[in-house]
């Protein structure tokens, strides 16, 4: 006979699926409570963001703390069971192809030093830059411009984590 799912809160969501595994909350949203709208959504295979993660225009800085980023990173220290986590970036086609995957790449760099400021294990985190090869929307329209500007993460299921760095080789900065 299978094991049940663990619901540590007794709110009726499984832990595996809860994105506030210490508060009860409504299936409706997430395992949350009713009157939080949940920014951060836990699938069996990925973690969807419900909200955006601001960065000052054409830079990859953050334009402060994100109240996404934070309930990511609660979602991730709540399930230490999840496996390893990729932020993907993306732009828009404005710019070269090659400014826009550094750019890609920079900003899921800054996501992911986010992360780890507020406790997440940086090995449990990868940071991908796609650019503008993966539009989720038209590049012909102002917003559809804004919907192809995001982050996704996806669970790294069965992949494993990279080989620490030698004692020669000097750490990511």
């Amino acid at each position: 006979m299978p094991e049940p799912e663990t619901d540590t809160d007794g709110d009726g969501v499984p832990d595996a699926l809860d994105a506030c595994v210490q508060e009860q909350g409504t299936r409706e949203q997430s395992g949350c409570p009713a009157e939080t709208r949940p920014l951060v959504t836990l699938t069996r295979e990925r973690l969807l963001l419900h909200g955006q993660v601001f960065f000052e225009p054409g830079a990859a800085t953050l334009t402060g703390a994100s109240r996404v980023l934070d309930q990511l990173a609660r979602v991730l220290l709540e399930h230490p069971e999840l496996p390893r986590v990729s932020i993907e970036g993306h732009t828009d086609t404005g710019g070269s192809d090659a400014v826009n995957q550094r750019l890609s790449l920079a900003r899921a760099e800054a996501a992911l030093r986010y992360l780890v400021q507020k406790g997440v294990p940086a090995s449990r985190l990868e940071a991908r830059g796609f650019g503008a090869r993966r539009p989720t929307s038209t590049n012909a329209t102002q917003e559809g411009r804004e919907q192809n500007r995001r982050a996704e993460l996806r669970l790294l299921i069965g992949e494993p984590a990279p080989p620490p760095p030698s004692p020669t080789q000097a750490p990511p900065d």
